[in-house]
């Protein structure tokens, strides 16, 4: 399964606020464009490649990138009893998009 999700990632944050807001808008943003896929029940390996408009010198950390994807993919994808539990192995990576309009982030499950 091939999920396509539009927007510029923002990745997990340790401070509060202003970041904490805009990350808790990127997982509504999440739920609400996959809203209606499959639930995803059984074991998947998943490839994951990040599309982010806002670089700087090395783009955001991987790791802080994933958190807030699949707290958003819990709401529809990852459901309940599972979650995100169902994803054994992950290929990740990153890449900076050229405009704001290409920002997002690809998931194949497989």
């Amino acid at each position: 399964m091939l999920i396509q999700i539009k927007g510029e990632p923002i990745s997990r944050k340790a401070n509060r606020g202003a970041a904490a807001d805009s990350e808790r808008a990127w997982q509504k943003e999440i739920a609400r464009q996959t809203e209606g896929l499959p639930i995803v029940s059984k074991p998947q390996a998943a490839t994951i490649m990040f599309r982010v408009h806002n670089w700087n010198i090395h783009g955001p950390d991987l790791d802080n990138l994933l958190k807030p994807l699949f707290d958003g993919l819990k709401e529809t994808v990852f459901n309940s009893p599972v979650e995100d539990s169902v994803i054994y192995m992950m290929n990740v990576g990153k890449k900076p998009a050229s405009t704001p309009e290409e920002a997002g982030v690809d998931i194949y499950l497989y």
